[in-house]
């Protein structure tokens, strides 16, 4: 099973109860896997907004005709996606990095208990 690095640091750091969280010895290799992945999604966002943008160009040049509803929801995903991109595109400091480390320690717990809770659930049968 491949573990991130990200949630190797927050792991590791949840093995030390004695000591406050802190990161200083880690905190510029997550930061950069955090900056890699952060490049990667903005990649994967800006191919969608520009189909979000021709989309709506075809739209008003009359080549392919949306209905209302496709309009509106093409205009407010370009703004939600420039707005995202505009947020990747900030490099996270310290605490941003320890923001985002216990947000995913948080979310791996949770899939981990799920994990566990259907595995139970299937040697009970």
């Amino acid at each position: 099973m491949k573990i991130s690095l990200l949630s190797f640091i927050a792991s590791a750091a949840l093995l030390l109860p004695n000591k406050a969280f802190s990161m200083s010895d880690d905190v510029e290799a997550a930061r950069v896997e955090i900056v890699e992945s952060r490049s990667r999604r903005s990649s994967q966002l800006e191919t969608m907004l520009q189909d979000a943008k021709n989309r709506l160009t075809d739209h008003s040049k009359g080549r392919k005709l949306l209905d209302d509803e496709e309009k509106i929801s093409l205009e407010r995903k370009v703004e939600l996606y420039t707005r995202k991109l505009e947020m990747l595109t900030t490099v996270p400091d310290d605490m941003e990095v320890e923001r985002i480390l216990h947000r995913e320690k948080a979310r791996d717990d949770r899939v981990n208990e799920r994990r566990e809770k259907q595995r139970q659930q299937g040697e009970e049968l």
